[in-house]
């Protein structure tokens, strides 16, 4: 079915107009997009935009489905399981910055960044992507690292667990 409405849009000029839950659908067909909270439009726009930059929760769960962003619960446990270092999240775009120069930010402050969450989507023929990585090194560089980075692109830092001794909320 999506093949055919895919065609139908490129061969006749038809715009289509899609109502669905499923990210993969709108991530395969559309160009634009508007995301509904309780009968109301809360975003909307240009579909590269609103995949690589959500501004609403709603929107955020929706692309979360098909593109994974920052780690957390049962991911974020898993990754701190086998991975020591500082865990940060770059967000990047073709926009603001290449894979390349983010990269370069953090060899260029001596630390060594390790890939351990995330990927890089294609959506209406750019690139975006949110990589987690686990930073090593002295305090001191990995915070020159991440200042560095944040120059071209949004970066969470993503906090330290709790020590096993202490309790969570005290």
């Amino acid at each position: 079915m999506l093949d055919l409405l895919e065609r139908v849009n490129r061969e006749l000029g038809i715009t289509i107009v899609v109502i669905t839950h499923e990210m993969d659908v709108i991530k395969r067909l559309a160009t634009h997009v508007a995301v509904m909270e309780h009968g109301k439009v809360v975003e909307h726009g240009e579909l590269y935009r609103v995949f690589s930059n959500p501004e609403y929760a709603a929107t955020k769960n929706f692309v979360s489905s098909v593109v994974p962003q920052v780690p957390e619960g049962k991911e974020l446990d898993a990754i701190r399981a086998r991975h020591q270092g500082k865990l940060i999240t770059i967000s990047v775009t073709d926009e603001r910055a290449s894979q390349h120069e983010v990269l370069g930010r953090l060899v260029r402050a001596g630390v060594e960044a390790e890939l351990v969450f995330g990927g890089m989507h294609e959506i209406t023929g750019r690139l975006f992507g949110h990589l987690t990585f686990a930073l090593h090194g002295t305090d001191a560089q990995i915070s020159a690292a991440i200042a560095g980075v944040r120059e071209l692109a949004e970066v969470t830092e993503i906090p330290d667990a709790p020590a096993s001794n202490e309790r969570v909320g005290e």
